[in-house]
């Protein structure tokens, strides 16, 4: 039996609406460690996107060579590791040959694809790794005239196939976009209208993938081809998802897989309510230090909502009247209202703007105010003297 844990997407030195999410990646990687003690894992692997972006900063490297050390020094596990679309394979992979002595495993190279990593003593698994590549990169790395992210990925995975002639075990990484996946907005766009999605048909053959670069727990294809999704929330549309690690366990030819729960420290998550209602809830909810989206179903404005919601809320990262939204293209009395449009006076639509911001009726003065805007009336000069005398302070 070979027991190993599968993440992916750790992107470490990310931010959330500029704030850093350094402590919730610590925390992250230390339930990580937890699992692979907790499990006996035999091995971590890393499907790629370990860092946010190609250079990321000194505290973002410091924080993963620290969960590295502790994985080999507190462990004794070895990691294997792929570059993904963020992450600079250069940089990745610098030392890779002087790690390997230390049991880290960097697969950033198109070229050394055929070369696995093979962990087990009793019965070996072999480890293969594919990082994220596009028709450019394999066609220099290859010499084939691969035109499409899928004849490249496809030419790739045959490689290894046939580089695997041996009756044992054999696992792929990859960082790629299977057809058909499930996407979040917090993963970087790699083409423009699926161009970049590759067939899951080629991968069949092992005895599990481990996939990199969707951000949502998910199979494709086959059960045994997975993505285990990121460990933490990165953006709003992941807010009803349940993060966690995935571990696979190879035992007499069968693959069994299970869910292992990552809670982070400031969830993601979305509150829908009317504006008074949120607020008189707001002082006792327990996690208001969360990042949140306020859905207000209110179908007039607050006035000044988002100040007063920060007092409970400071990580607010969206603020939508979605009552109002509805009315404005669902009612009844707004179809009537652009219906009649033409009909109505100017200072009718400003009166109905005015108080569907939440504030009181337009007064006497206002009215006579845009009454003279409206009309461009002379006398607007003399209200105006008038109205400054009025307010003249006394000598």
């Amino acid at each position: 039996m070979f027991r190993f844990i599968h993440t992916s997407d750790l992107h470490i030195g990310r931010h959330f609406n500029y704030i850093s999410l350094h402590d919730e990646q610590a925390n992250m990687l230390e339930q990580i460690l937890h699992h692979c003690s907790e499990y006996q894992a035999n091995a971590l692997i890393i499907a790629g996107d370990v860092y946010d972006n190609s250079t990321p900063a000194r505290e973002a490297i410091a924080l993963f060579e620290s969960f590295l050390d502790r994985c080999r020094d507190e462990l004794n596990i070895p990691v294997v590791l792929i570059s993904g679309n963020h992450d600079c394979p250069v940089r990745l992979g610098m030392n890779k040959k002087a790690v390997r002595q230390a049991g880290l495993y960097l697969l950033t190279d198109l070229k050394e694809i055929t070369q696995p990593v093979i962990l087990g003593d009793e019965e070996p698994v072999y480890f293969y790794g594919i990082p994220f590549c596009d028709p450019i990169s394999v066609r220099a790395a290859t010499g084939e005239p691969v035109k499409t992210y899928d004849d490249a990925h496809t030419l790739l995975v045959n490689q290894v196939k046939a580089a695997h002639t041996i009756d044992a075990p054999k696992v792929l990484l990859s960082h790629c976009f299977v057809k058909g996946g499930t996407v979040s907005d917090s993963e970087r766009t790699l083409s423009v209208g699926g161009c970049d999605q590759v067939s899951a048909k080629p991968m069949m053959d092992f005895d599990y993938v481990a996939l990199g670069h969707l951000h949502s727990a998910h199979h494709q294809g086959a059960e045994h081809i997975r993505y285990c999704g990121s460990p933490l929330k990165y953006s709003l549309s992941e807010a009803n998802q349940d993060k966690s690690v995935t571990l696979v366990t190879l035992a007499q030819g069968e693959t069994q897989f299970d869910l292992l729960p990552i809670t982070p420290i400031r969830d993601v998550r979305v509150i829908t309510n009317t504006f008074e209602q949120i607020l008189k809830d707001a002082p006792s909810d327990p996690n208001h230090d969360d990042f949140i989206r306020i859905e207000l179903t209110d179908v007039k404005r607050a006035h000044n909502p988002l100040s007063l919601l920060r007092e409970y809320y400071p990580n607010i990262v969206e603020l939508r009247n979605v009552g109002l939204e509805k009315s404005q293209t669902t009612g009844t009395d707004s179809r009537a209202r652009i219906a009649n449009l033409k009909q109505r006076t100017p200072l009718e639509i400003i009166d109905d703007f005015y108080t569907s911001e939440g504030l009181s009726t337009l007064d006497s003065m206002q009215r006579e105010l845009l009454n003279m805007a409206i009309d461009g009336d002379d006398t607007k000069d003399s209200l105006t003297a008038d109205t400054t005398t009025n307010h003249k302070e006394p000598l």
